[in-house]
């Protein structure tokens, strides 16, 4: 898998519009390490038939990789039971992603959405009413379990799903 660096024009790189440090690929739940997973798999694609969300996706090198716009991880293990080459073990956590909002949320333009809110099952997600009145919502990280259900329902796809340290 090659990482290519953009190589921005000076307006876009004023601008913010450059892509030179790639986000991580968010992989299926349980498979550890980056170099680890592609190590093990082999691209056969019995996570992503398996996966009933349907959010396992093949990636433009082959591996399986998450889409949280189709859904979100039930981490039913399906994906799991169904690696045979030990590309996924539950001996690890099923991963260390965590939500994060971004700029484009409605609520920073004064505009009441508590979709994401709604969705949480955990409750990571909750609202603080801000002096404007609008609920602006918060995220409690410790909660947090990274199964995407807020990415979906977002209207302005505000939140993330990304890599903790």
């Amino acid at each position: 898998m090659s990482a290519t660096l953009a190589n921005p024009s000076r307006r876009a790189l004023l601008r913010g519009q450059f892509d030179c440090c790639p986000a991580p690929a968010i992989r299926p739940p349980w498979s550890g390490t980056e170099q680890v997973f592609l190590a093990a798999c082999t691209c056969c694609d019995h996570c992503i038939t398996a996966c009933p969300s349907e959010i396992l996706k093949t990636d433009n090198d082959g591996y399986p990789t998450v889409d949280f716009s189709q859904g979100e991880c039930t981490f039913c293990k399906k994906c799991l039971t169904a690696c045979s080459f030990q590309a996924l073990t539950e001996t690890l956590p099923p991963w260390n992603l965590k939500a994060r909002i971004n700029s484009s949320c409605l609520t920073f333009s004064s505009i009441t959405c508590t979709s994401c809110i709604d969705v949480c099952e955990p409750r990571a997600l909750t609202a603080l009413i801000t002096t404007s009145g609008t609920a602006s919502p918060q995220i409690a990280v410790e909660l947090c379990t990274g199964c995407g259900a807020c990415c979906q329902v977002c209207p302005t796809s505000a939140i993330e799903m990304i890599h903790a340290s």
